[in-house]
């Protein structure tokens, strides 16, 4: 395989074998408990060793590192090539976008579990002051020779597991920059969340940035491009492939004004040369897109005042291939875009930036970003965006040129509208 593709292969396998023994949710958790943790490493081991000839997709970072050539969990003892580990604690990372999954290993020390700087060796002059922001440590102090094999930790130790070309081999964290942490998650200088908080940094810097692009947009929406990361967005949709549905029926609802359906034309959207439209999440004010949902109960409620019982509802079927953007939440990114759209991708749907709720009618800044996504995507030729519902679980679908894609049979109704009655529970 091409190295791109072994890259990609490298972390899906990391990726996967974590979400199949502790699902696929992105959290974080630290997990103390001595039953716990060997059942996880267990359940991974064996994972892991149902196909050995992937073993060294797996490696583990300490300063140095290494690809992985046992992993094993046995009569309370976890062995990690060349040694015999007690561990004291898991610290489990699990994302959106795989290059931040990761396991921290805290390692009990056989003979003493409280960690001392003065029982280690570092890299420092022989006349300095240890100082964790810049020292590291030597292990062969606490590395004890149980036989000629196998070795343990007299002291207190701990390391990172990753993905062979997870975040540490991407230039983006130096080893001496992971030592350093650990070292200081080590000696409890830091916790758990400050590590992860520093790990995913790039995440961190993005969403500074992107709260700033929003101000800047709320206030020169016309002037989206000034901005870098506006640069960045336009040319990340410029550059991406297309998602194509099609065989699929979504459901479009409007507002009853007597209890009898509307025809099929007043089922479509709006006449903006006639009727007033209003801005939505997707469209600027006269722009008539074609909102619809994948459910009824998402079309009435994305669009139905809640004291309302019942509405007009038809269904559409998207008949020929539409090509969308796709800004559905994902829970796994499989990476078959470039990893810069991903990241953008998670900051701005997975971290809801593009989905907040309006809260005032009168104006509504809320909108501005996605409707800058909307002007990229229909500038490169998208026919539509796919999102999530903010009023339901469902998904919901605007195309932008609804009369163009019915006059080409892309798009039509094979039955009539009807009345919805909302489901009270």
């Amino acid at each position: 395989m091409d190295h791109k593709t072994y890259v990609l292969e490298t972390r899906r396998h990391f990726s996967n074998i974590i979400r199949s023994v502790l699902g696929d949710e992105p959290r974080s958790i630290t997990i103390s408990d001595q039953f716990q943790i060997e059942t996880i490493l267990t359940e991974i081991s064996a994972k892991i060793n149902l196909d050995v000839d992937k073993m060294s997709y797996i490696w583990w970072w300490r300063g140095g590192n290494n690809y992985l050539n046992k992993y094993e969990m046995s009569d309370e003892y976890f062995y990690l090539n060349d040694w015999k580990l007690k561990i004291k604690e898991l610290y489990i990372n699990i994302s959106p976008i795989s290059i931040f999954d990761c396991i921290i290993f805290r390692v009990k020390g056989e003979d003493n579990d409280i960690p001392n700087t003065e029982n280690y060796a570092w890299n420092k002059n022989e006349w300095s002051e240890l100082d964790l922001n810049k020292h590291t440590l030597f292990d062969f102090r606490i590395r004890k020779q149980l036989n000629d094999h196998i070795e343990y930790f007299s002291q207190p130790y701990n390391f990172i597991l990753t993905a062979q070309f997870g975040l540490p081999n991407l230039n983006i964290k130096s080893d001496t920059d992971i030592e350093i942490m650990l070292n200081k998650l080590l000696f409890e200088e830091i916790s758990y969340e400050d590590f992860k908080d520093w790990y995913v940094k790039i995440l961190v810097d993005l969403k500074q940035e992107i709260e700033a692009f929003y101000n800047h947009i709320v206030e020169f929406p016309m002037l989206a491009l000034e901005h870098k990361l506006g640069k960045r967005l336009h040319d990340n949709i410029k550059n991406l492939d297309k998602y194509e549905l099609s065989d699929k029926v979504f459901y479009r609802a409007r507002a009853l004004k007597k209890y009898v359906p509307y025809d099929e034309a007043g089922m479509w959207n709006p006449p903006a040369d006639k009727v007033a439209v209003y801005e939505g999440r997707y469209n600027h004010f006269g722009q008539s897109f074609l909102y619809m949902a994948t459910d009824e109960d998402t079309a009435f409620k994305e669009v139905i005042p809640e004291w309302h019982g019942s509405c007009s509802m038809i269904k559409i079927k998207l008949q020929d291939s539409v090509k969308l953007l796709d800004l559905r939440k994902v829970n796994f990114y499989k990476e078959s875009n470039s990893l810069e759209y991903i990241i953008l991708h998670y900051m701005l749907v997975h971290e809801g930036t593009i989905s907040q709720e309006t809260q005032n009618p009168y104006i509504k800044p809320e909108y501005v970003l996605p409707r800058f996504l909307a002007d990229c995507a229909r500038l490169y030729n998208f026919e539509g965006i796919l999102f999530n519902s903010t009023k339901n679980n469902g998904i919901n679908l605007v195309l932008f040129e609804p009369e163009l894609l019915k006059d080409t049979g892309k798009i039509l109704t094979n039955e009539a509208p009807y009345i919805y009655n909302k489901t009270h529970i």
